[in-house]
């Protein structure tokens, strides 16, 4: 018992010496702010630290809530508990002192000052002076650069003047570049690429409407350049931890279409042949015909539904159009036409009979006379044997012979023996110069016609 009580009278003095007038002596310096921190979102920075009491430093009592990581509590040996000296006095009968962590406020008087640096100087400007909160927020304005330093304070009661901790700045604050977009907006081809490029950021971007504004939200970071599928604009910014984002760069850009691709790609077409628009994307084709002289003015268009035929040589402009994109360039390609030679359609109708005509028969004075020729053709002997036939109109008449050769082969009158019938009508090849393409009989509409070899023309 007697121990228990030395050992209360020991910490009773020990609570009277720590709470005499002599306690209010402050220490000189404060133990300093830590793990202090800076950081930006939407035109605030955020200042926020810690703050650890030292059990050595005088404790006062409370003139404003500040928060604290500490508080001093005590404890009595016959277990009823108390939450701070305050509650008891000096006659509670503790038998410990201990410093528990808390959140919220304290008993403490430590504040703080915070003060902001003065651009192109080594200067500062304060803030605050009594600061009781662990966050601070500044509202700025500028690009910057901005740099803080906080430090504790704290009241000495027995002197009635201020002690102070060490300043701890904060690192420099700066305003990020703003992105360069490239190219930076405008009429671009569909398989145009956009890069986006920054100066020690890493790039974030978004794409949105036309005219939308480029809110600050929902940002994808840039990875590689970009490939628009339709017209949008282009929204970028730098980030980077420890500064402040760039101010948002944006750039708008309309999409040309693809241009349409006319069929066929031969440059003479009959008149079953059609002419067709194709276009890899959703669009509106619009064609017109024009004289192959002329050029492909940007009007007087019709829309393309279907493929169309040609009567007449002739050019054929064609582009691709569509709401909120840019005209496709204009296309042209130039037809030659040749009429088609295909056969009519089969008809049941049968004709009527004509009138009958008697044919004329050929006579002769030398009756039983021959008007053969012999005769020798390098080497070899010939014989030429005319065959009259009736003379057709406008005096036309056949020429027909049968001929003899030693040199030739069996033929239609035994060996040697050949039928001539005159001139013959044969399928012939297309030329370049004539129809403007080659082509060998193909026993087609497309094939030519030949007398003796020489080129029938209307």
């Amino acid at each position: 018992m007697k121990s228990n009580n030395k050992v209360l009278s020991r910490l009773i003095i020990s609570l009277i010496f720590l709470f005499s007038n002599a306690s209010f002596s402050a220490i000189s310096i404060l133990p300093v702010p830590n793990n202090v921190s800076v950081t930006e979102n939407q035109g605030i920075i955020y200042i926020t630290w810690k703050y650890d009491f030292d059990p050595g430093d005088s404790i006062y009592p409370p003139v404003d809530p500040s928060p604290l990581p500490f508080s001093l509590s005590a404890a009595e040996s016959s277990q009823n508990s108390v939450s701070t000296l305050a509650d008891c006095g000096l006659l509670c009968g503790a038998t410990s002192i201990t410093l528990t962590p808390i959140s919220g406020s304290s008993n403490s008087n430590v504040k703080f000052e915070i003060q902001k640096s003065i651009p192109n100087s080594s200067f500062f400007t304060t803030l605050e002076a009594q600061w009781s909160s662990y966050t601070y927020k500044y509202p700025y304005q500028g690009d910057g650069p901005f740099k803080f330093r906080i430090r504790a304070v704290e009241v000495d009661f027995s002197t009635g003047k201020n002690v102070y901790s060490r300043y701890v700045e904060t690192p420099s604050l700066s305003r990020l570049n703003q992105v360069t977009i490239s190219p930076n907006g405008g009429v671009i081809e569909p398989l145009n690429r956009i890069s986006l490029s920054s100066i020690g950021g890493t790039v974030k971007y978004k794409l949105v409407s036309l005219n939308e504004a480029c809110t600050d939200g929902n940002w994808a970071t840039y990875n590689s350049s970009l490939l628009l599928s339709s017209p949008k604009r282009v929204c970028a910014k730098a980030t980077k931890p420890g500064q402040i984002d760039s101010q948002i760069s944006f750039a708008d850009f309309q999409v040309k279409l693809n241009s349409p691709t006319l069929y066929p790609e031969t440059a003479s077409l009959g008149s079953e042949s059609l002419i067709t628009l194709v276009s890899p994307q959703s669009t509106t084709l619009k064609y017109k015909l024009i004289p192959q002289t002329q050029s492909c003015t940007n009007s007087d268009w019709e829309n393309y539904s279907s493929g169309f035929s040609i009567s007449s040589d002739i050019r054929v402009c064609a582009k691709a159009s569509k709401a909120g994109w840019v005209d496709s360039n204009i296309v042209h390609r130039d037809y030659n036409f040749y009429e088609s030679s295909a056969f009519s359609e089969i008809t049941s109708n049968q004709p009527s009979d004509g009138a009958f005509i008697e044919a004329l028969e050929p006579t002769t004075s030398n009756i039983g006379t021959i008007k053969g020729q012999a005769g020798v053709s390098g080497g070899a002997a010939t014989y030429h044997i005319p065959i009259e036939l009736p003379p057709g109109r406008a005096g036309m008449q056949p020429d027909v012979s049968l001929n003899y050769s030693s040199r030739n082969g069996n033929g239609i009158a035994g060996v040697g023996w050949s039928l001539s019938a005159g001139s013959s009508i044969t399928r012939c090849a297309a030329t370049y110069a004539q129809d403007n393409f080659t082509q060998n009989p193909q026993y087609n509409s497309n094939d030519r016609l030949c007398l003796d070899g020489q080129r029938l023309v209307v």
